[in-house]
């Protein structure tokens, strides 16, 4: 019961680098942060500006039209991931054992995930 490394590394290719909340401006501009401080009238966002390269923004919370929250099973589908390659050597049970701890939790939480498909592959294997 081997994962092909083309799996896991198309499976890891996918996730986001980082995540964030998108919130979407009036004036028709998005940032994609996370909120830093919020204040009565404003929140204060920590963007990527590149990869590594952060700053904080103000921005009036009467110019925001919506926000787009993150999907939370990013990080529970990133935390299965560093479960691969599963050993070869595990006996049945401990393949049993590492589905019902791990994926079937996610599969439970999280139905309407866009790594749902992914999570169902990985169980299929083992």
């Amino acid at each position: 019961m081997k994962t092909p490394f083309i799996l896991t590394c198309s499976l890891a290719a996918g996730l986001l680098s980082a995540q964030a909340d998108t919130y979407k401006l009036k004036n028709g501009r998005s940032f994609e942060g996370k909120i830093a401080m919020e204040t009565e009238d404003s929140y204060i966002l920590l963007i990527e500006i590149q990869k590594g390269v952060r700053d904080e923004i103000t921005v009036k919370k009467s110019d925001v039209e919506s926000i787009l929250k993150e999907d939370k099973s990013h990080d529970a589908f990133k935390k299965i991931l560093t479960l691969l390659p599963i050993s070869d050597l595990l006996t049945e049970k401990d393949y049993q054992n590492l589905i019902s701890k791990n994926l079937t939790p996610f599969l439970e939480e999280y139905p309407t995930s866009e790594h749902l498909a992914d999570v169902k592959k990985i169980e299929l294997r083992y």
